[in-house]
């Protein structure tokens, strides 16, 4: 899959997260059937854009995770350096601390829901973070060489 077929999904889960907001206030029984397939699409689309990262061909390394919230905070420090680095999907309160291979470090909140990249540095480890103890899922991935 390509990056703007990434891209594609990322939008196509933001429409899906936006149905089940709008729905959780009804609580029917045939609504309640509808939230879970809502959410097991979520789910679907999720893992489909962390394959398809794996899958990125134009930047030899790379990885992507989905994480539960479980185990903050989430560090990542690959051998080779970061190129592009993303969170299509976060809980509130997500911060992400980038620290450049220049040696700067900084540390950027993330919009609730996710949708933040980062590709204006060459990154050497990222930390993702969670200061409002939500513990929420988070997707993330990067690639770089």
């Amino acid at each position: 899959m390509a990056l703007n077929q990434t891209t594609a999904e990322v939008e196509r889960v933001e429409a899906i997260k936006a149905v089940t907001d709008d729905d959780e206030n009804e609580q029917s029984p045939a609504n309640a059937a509808e939230q879970q397939a809502t959410q097991a699409a979520v789910e679907t689309a999720a893992s489909e854009i962390v394959a398809a990262v794996k899958e990125q061909i134009n930047n030899p390394a790379g990885n992507a995770a989905d994480e539960d919230g479980s185990a903050y905070p989430y560090s990542i420090d690959p051998a080779a350096t970061i190129h592009e680095f993303a969170v299509p999907i976060a809980a509130e309160n997500v911060a992400v601390e980038i620290t450049t291979t220049g040696g700067d470090t900084f540390t950027v909140p993330v919009p609730s829901g996710g949708e933040a990249v980062f590709d204006r540095w060459q990154i050497d480890s990222v930390t993702i973070s969670d200061p409002g103890g939500a513990a929420g899922r988070v997707v993330w991935w990067w690639a770089g060489r």
